[in-house]
């Protein structure tokens, strides 16, 4: 097979890229004064190679050297990597040691770019060690302008080239994300794969991973994707852990990484909790750094793919540590909800304790990871009232039926929702949006992506006394306000300011089908759990009425209604979580789980006195010293001091391995 058709393979195989494809062809004709440097960057498997190859195409298309160099192929002294450019560059053949290797080097280099321009890539750029120094201080600094370089590796350039603004302003950073959908799709169909239920699935699957993706075209996707099929899944993920967790160069990091796995988000407090001991800030950093890591709002979390995978190994390698890391993180976001600081995304926390109660439809639904980021909110008011209606009139002369299909890769199950077009139009036809923004400012909101577009739209409606005469007779709600009695609708006369709750009227996303679009409807569902009140929903459609029932919300009798067509009967839901029930619905949720509320400690245990043993039973539900005081109606001093005679007692130096000693019981 000749050179060139495995080139013209290659090339033919490489998709999407082309914000990076523009930025290497600019980094090749730019004009002095120039970045010195192209700093790609990103976690194992995402293409980074791949990329490389990519631009040693474009470069030699344009007749520009490209000298690429892995770090695994040289040993890493300055000697070695220059005998490695000098053979590429032929200035001594394959295996020989010249007497100054280094200065032949240069000198070659040099030599050529004062005719042309010259590229030298270095990929794996991470297990360089200590040669990072002698690049920046000696070997860089001593090349011409015409050399430009490619540093290639898990993380982007960090400590000495961001300390120095000489480096910042000579090194442009080139990070790789996964595929979007589009180059999900472009890539599949070169293998023939066309099926659009099949594509969104794998799109599902991989999260736009080019590694899993090229994995898994090769395999039968029909056999891979069956509920019943875990063997190829888990050779194929395996493959993926293999390759990631070679970043992680010790047991104590491992024992992190897998805690890390069992969550959907981590900061440093929970992986103390679970583990029960101190993290410190030194180990939680290294933890961080590693590629597959990734910040956001809602503190670090583990790229999804491995967090399947090792999550799985661990329940099959030590399920009883496994139960214990789940219940210990699952209390812990028990803990955070009933017992709330003033810090702290609960919407996210919600989210949280959702992840570790495994409830596959709505893991699938509503916790998929969100490559693209997050999408915004947009309250509806009489400035931009003409948006959501434009929305609402483009959703109406809609004719098509559609559908969503949600996948949950570790279990390999798929669950899909079919929505008649006509289930719009009628929600959306029964509604004034203009009286609708009158209850209050977050009745209506919209749902927005990253370049501004309205893709979809909430309906809260608030329920006080100004909107209950609205509820009664509107279709949809009013067949739950009619099973009340006089009583029951007074209490629900509140100020506009307090209301009662919120009647979950609609919720469209028939725009976009992405998962940060799902995740954006996500948070806002799960943001009126955050405060106590009444909720309602009603729905014709089966997969709705499946969610509703797992969150909790109980059937009301006599409220099942036909609104949404002659032959089609809609359930009507309702969650009280109004005073007290608000607790006792996520105490609920922990118990479901498997995990007792109100462990019993034993008595006389670590010759604890009464008030020793009822501060340490505190301690296990309440994370707040302020908030233990305020319960037993003394200072937090005294509080203090209660602690020190129990961590004496219990032989432990702090509250995190008091924690584990006593959950242990």
């Amino acid at each position: 097979m000749s050179e060139n058709r495995i080139k013209y393979m290659e090339s033919r195989f490489f998709v999407g890229r082309e914000r990076e494809k523009s930025l290497f062809i600019d980094f090749l004709s730019q004009e002095y004064p120039y970045d010195k440097i192209l700093n790609i960057y990103g976690t194992g498997g995402i293409g980074k190679s791949f990329l490389l190859d990519e631009y040693r195409r474009l470069a030699e298309s344009r007749h520009v050297p490209f000298l690429l160099i892995d770090s695994n192929d040289f040993l890493h002294t300055p000697q070695g990597l220059c005998e490695k450019l000098n053979t590429l560059l032929q200035a001594s053949p394959a295996g020989e040691i010249t007497q100054h290797p280094v200065e032949d080097c240069l000198k070659k280099l040099n030599k050529m770019a004062d005719v042309t321009r010259i590229i030298v890539a270095i990929d794996t750029y991470e297990e360089l060690g200590e040669l990072d120094w002698w690049l920046r201080e000696s070997f860089i600094p001593h090349s011409g302008d015409n050399i430009l370089f490619i540093i290639s590796g898990r993380h982007a350039l960090q400590g000495s080239w961001l300390a120095s603004p000489v480096w910042r302003s000579l090194v442009k950073p080139v990070p790789v994300d996964p595929f979007d959908t589009a180059a999900c799709t472009s890539y599949a169909e070169r293998f023939g794969i066309v099926d659009e239920a099949i594509l969104r699935r794998l799109y599902a699957f991989t999260l736009g991973h080019p590694l899993t993706l090229s994995l898994t075209v090769g395999l039968s996707l029909e056999e891979l994707f069956a509920e019943k099929n875990d063997d190829q899944r888990e050779d194929l993920f395996r493959e993926l852990t293999y390759r990631w967790l070679r970043e992680v160069p010790d047991e104590s990091l491992s024992e992190l990484v897998e805690a890390a796995s069992l969550v959907r988000n981590f900061d440093q407090e929970l992986l103390e909790a679970m583990i029960g001991e101190s993290v410190t800030g030194a180990s939680f950093r290294r933890l961080t750094d590693l590629s597959f890591i990734r910040p956001g709002k809602g503190g670090y979390r583990i790229h999804a793919l491995l967090r399947t995978t090792l999550s799985e190994e661990i329940r099959a390698r030590t399920p009883k540590r496994f139960k214990q890391l789940r219940h210990r993180s699952i209390a812990y976001y028990h803990r955070e909800i009933v017992t709330p600081s003033s810090e702290g995304n609960m919407t996210d926390t919600i989210a949280n304790l959702i992840f570790g109660l495994e409830d596959s439809v709505l893991l699938s639904t509503f916790l998929e990871d969100t490559p693209q980021g997050e999408y915004e909110y947009e309250t509806v008011h009489a400035d931009n009232l003409h948006l959501a209606e434009q929305h609402i009139q483009d959703v109406m002369q809609a004719e098509a039926d559609y559908e969503r299909s949600y996948f949950n890769p570790q279990t390999g199950q798929q669950h899909q929702m079919d929505i008649p077009a006509q289930h719009d139009r009628i929600a959306f036809g029964n509604l004034e949006p203009v009286k609708l923004i009158t209850f209050g400012p977050d009745t209506v909101r919209m749902i927005k992506n990253h370049e501004g577009a309205t893709i979809g739209l909430a309906i809260f409606i608030p329920i006080h006394r100004d909107s209950l005469s609205y509820l009664q007779v509107q279709p949809v709600s009013r067949h739950f306000f009619n099973t009340l009695d006089p009583e029951q609708l007074e209490e629900y006369r509140t100020s506009p300011d307090q209301p009662a709750g919120r009647f979950i009227y609609h919720v469209d996303l028939r725009k976009d089908d992405s998962i940060a679009a799902r995740a954006a409807l996500m948070r806002l569902l799960i943001s009126l759990l955050l405060k106590p009140g009444m909720l309602a929903f009603s729905s014709p459609l089966p997969y709705h009425q499946e969610i509703t029932r797992r969150m909790g919300f109980n059937q009301v009798e006599g409220a099942t209604h036909y609104d949404f067509g002659e032959h089609i009967p809609s359930p009507t839901f309702m969650l009280d979580i109004r005073g007290e029930r608000h607790r006792a619905y996520f105490d609920r949720w922990v118990q479901n789980a498997g995990l007792s509320l109100a462990p019993k400690l034993p008595d006389h245990l670590f010759g604890f006195t009464a008030k020793e043993r009822e501060v340490a039973m505190l301690v296990l539900s309440i994370d707040s010293i302020a908030e233990i005081a305020n319960k037993l109606n003394v200072t937090q001093a005294a509080i203090k001091k209660h602690l020190g005679r129990i961590y004496k007692k219990a032989g432990v130096a702090r509250k995190s391995q008091l924690l584990k000693k006593l959950m242990e019981l």
